[in-house]
């Protein structure tokens, strides 16, 4: 198996549980098996979606970059200081088939957190492209009012195809 979820709600409780198996070891493979792998939120698919009534969205994109190097960011304000602990990016969905899983999700980013136009905390990230999976971000316990996600490498498949920097969903997490 890829993964097992378990939802309470619209919460996959089953995200980094202990995993315990009967017998043996995985089998020796030019990939890896691990227990720990069947509850990490991500497989070849992404993780089922849960029915939003029906919607055309994709997501937001920005506009097309020349280069993967051209800053972009984009802001999320929360209209008021509050708490909160994570966030998690939901890549951009394909609103065509010949566009790959993970479109415009970035190579580069930073997590910037505001309260008073004043930087809070601020993470920066490297990472693969996650395909359809949601990308979950612990940030600690955090109060602020805006989440800055600034991406200083965008997503670019082919030197002829502009750069793109493109989100499904921002969801902004406490507990």
């Amino acid at each position: 198996w890829a993964e097992v979820v378990a939802y309470a709600g619209e919460i996959n409780v089953a995200r980094d549980a202990t995993v315990e198996m009967a017998g043996g070891t995985p089998p020796a493979a030019p990939w890896q098996w691990g227990a720990a792998f069947l509850v990490d939120g991500q497989t070849p698919l992404g993780l089922p979606e849960l029915p939003a009534g029906e919607h055309a969205n994709v997501g937001w994109m920005s506009e097309a970059r020349a280069k993967a190097t051209d800053m972009v960011w984009v802001e999320v304000d929360l209209g008021e200081a509050k708490d909160f602990d994570a966030i998690q990016l939901i890549p951009a969905r394909r609103p065509t088939s010949d566009l790959p899983s993970g479109f415009g999700f970035p190579r580069r980013f930073t997590v910037e957190v505001m309260d008073d136009g004043k930087p809070v905390q601020q993470k920066m990230i490297e990472m693969p492209n996650p395909g359809h999976n949601p990308v979950f971000l612990p940030l600690g316990a955090t109060r602020g009012r805006s989440i800055r996600i600034e991406a200083t490498e965008l997503w670019k498949s082919y030197a002829s195809f502009p750069a793109f920097f493109a989100l499904s969903e921002v969801e902004v997490l406490s507990g």
